[in-house]
């Protein structure tokens, strides 16, 4: 890290993932250097070996930022079956067959149900109503989501919208 370039060095952010690096792995690396962390609410679910309440782990990120507007990433998991093409070992043909989903597959679109809740949680817990948070969504559909999020926020949480 210290051998970058400075405008790199402020650019750089780090991010808890799915399979190796947890929150408090991030946030000692943030201790050490300063490099401003977002929190990932999916990856959070695939691995926290330390048990920290996601909100509690979303807060602690959210003081990473001591400069630009705190973000934090956001996705629903996929919860539909999902179909694999495989080949036969015996046939050697290639079938299609319905498997579980995969915790860390993102869903069409995001849970509103699941997203209010937490979201409200942060702001109250983490004091975000005087410092607000970009939230970037993440699902396949893409904008879709973001706009159907939109609305299910004006109905159902109109607090936490900002235009």
């Amino acid at each position: 890290y210290y051998t970058l370039p400075e405008n790199v060095q402020r650019r750089l952010v780090l991010e808890n993932d799915d399979t190796s690096w947890g929150v408090d792995d991030v946030l000692r690396i943030h201790e050490a250097t300063g490099i401003r962390c977002i929190f990932d609410h999916q990856h959070h679910g695939c691995i926290n070996p330390d048990g920290r309440d996601a909100v509690d782990a979303c807060c602690a990120i959210l003081k990473t930022w001591n400069r630009g507007k705190p973000k934090i990433h956001f996705s629903s998991p996929r919860v539909e079956d999902r179909i694999v093409g495989r080949r036969d070992k015996t046939t050697g043909k290639r079938v299609q067959s319905s498997v579980a989903p995969l915790a860390t597959q993102h869903a069409d679109m995001i849970d509103a149900g699941v997203f209010v809740p937490f979201t409200r949680a942060v702001r109250e817990k983490c004091g975000s109503n005087d410092v607000p948070f970009d939230v970037m969504v993440e699902a396949k559909s893409k904008d879709l989501a973001v706009i159907q999020l939109r609305d299910d926020l004006k109905t159902m949480a109109p607090e936490i919208v900002v235009e």
